[in-house]
């Protein structure tokens, strides 16, 4: 692409006024991760978190969604959610909030709703494979409260919350960087 620089490639002139350094030329220096992600936090590039296409990010994203459908489909634990009314739910909503929360910081927001889609499918479809167990029990409750976190991670998202590793990021791995 015409006009286009590659952020992970930096040219520099290979001369200055100096006679006694090579003829001139351009050098291209290949920048390292940290470099790319220092030129990142500092603004040097177009809109582009360092998470958000990481694959760090989304193996880390797809290791909690393994941990949701091992945890709703695997064997039940010894002590029942079920034993204090109503934290099953609350369970559900947190799982399914945290699961769109954090690929929306991995995502733009033009796919928040393709995001969503996909984890209101994988809550239902859970829900019905436990037709399909013989110690899990389908429930109507487990779906609305899964579509629910859902959509309150999608909302939050939207309000600023997709942003959330962005600030980490920026105070932990570089803390000089303002915020």
């Amino acid at each position: 692409m015409a006009g286009k620089e590659d952020p992970t490639q930096a040219s520099t002139p290979a001369s200055t006024d100096n006679p006694t350094e090579e003829p001139t030329e351009e050098l291209t220096v290949e920048l390292s991760d940290a470099d790319l992600i220092a030129a990142v936090l500092a603004g040097e590039t177009d809109r582009f978190r360092s998470l958000m296409y990481s694959s760090q990010g989304q193996v880390f994203g797809y290791l909690l969604v393994g941990a949701v459908v091992y945890l709703s489909l695997g064997p039940p634990p010894a002590v029942s959610p079920d034993d204090i009314h109503g934290i099953d739910k609350f369970f559900h909503f947190l799982a399914y909030f945290f699961l769109m929360l954090w690929f929306a910081q991995l995502h733009p927001r033009t796919v928040f709703w393709l995001i969503a889609a996909l984890f209101f499918a994988m809550g239902s479809g859970i829900e019905l494979a436990q037709l399909l167990t013989d110690d899990r029990t389908f429930e109507i409750g487990d779906m609305v409260a899964n579509a629910v976190g859902v959509g309150f991670g999608w909302a939050s998202a939207c309000l600023g919350g997709n942003s959330i590793l962005d600030s980490l990021e920026k105070r932990f791995l570089n803390p000089s960087f303002p915020s």
